[in-house]
């Protein structure tokens, strides 16, 4: 009778090479069949790819092709998804980070997708118009997330003035820094809302 597995004493006298060696072939005459059975099967894999933000960015799915010779030709799809937005006019690296980090996006400047802040009070005219003196009335602060807006009702920016607008408007963005410094979590979930 043919032996095919040695025996023990047989094992311990071979040498390294010779074991690796019988183990290999023993490896390869165990997966042969499924090597055969993947060969003559046909190819029905579906893939989805995903981002980290787990946005479907490629499907390829499998169409047999009845009009052509080719038994299953593969279709492919892509659909890219935005995966980074550029936040216009206040960069807080720890609010890029924790917007990164929470929703799985990258910030990158030159992005079409824009994430902006701005306040929903209004600047006007104070006392005469000829003199060219403003004032800002107490609002919120807004975000915007591409088409979605998101008026933040618990933070707060004070009204300012009376100065001249551009200072105005200068002291407007410097309190939406503080706001968006001090509540970079509570920020970072709102856009969150948006994007998803």
């Amino acid at each position: 009778m043919l032996k095919i597995f040695p025996n023990k004493n047989q094992w311990k006298g071979w040498t390294l090479p010779s074991k690796l060696g019988a183990i290999g072939t023993y490896l390869a005459v165990l997966l042969a069949p499924l090597a055969i059975w993947s060969f003559f099967t046909p190819n029905t894999i579906i893939y989805n790819v995903y981002n980290d933000a787990h946005n479907d960015i490629y499907n390829e799915k499998a169409v047999d092709k009845k009009d052509t010779k080719e038994k299953n030709k593969i279709e492919i799809s892509k659909t890219i998804e935005p995966t980074t937005y550029s936040i216009i006019g206040y960069n807080n690296p720890k609010l890029i980070k924790e917007i990164e980090r929470k929703q799985k996006i990258k910030i990158d400047n030159k992005s079409s997708n824009k994430i902006s802040f701005s306040n929903n009070g209004e600047i006007f005219a104070y006392g005469d118009a000829s003199n060219n003196i403003f004032k800002s009335r107490k609002g919120r602060l807004t975000i915007s997330v591409n088409d979605c807006i998101s008026v933040c009702e618990e933070l707060i920016i004070p009204s300012l003035g009376p100065a001249p607008k551009s200072i105005i408007e200068q002291e407007i963005n410097k309190e939406i820094g503080k706001v968006v410094n001090q509540n970079i979590i509570l920020i970072s979930e709102k856009i969150n809302k948006c994007i998803n």
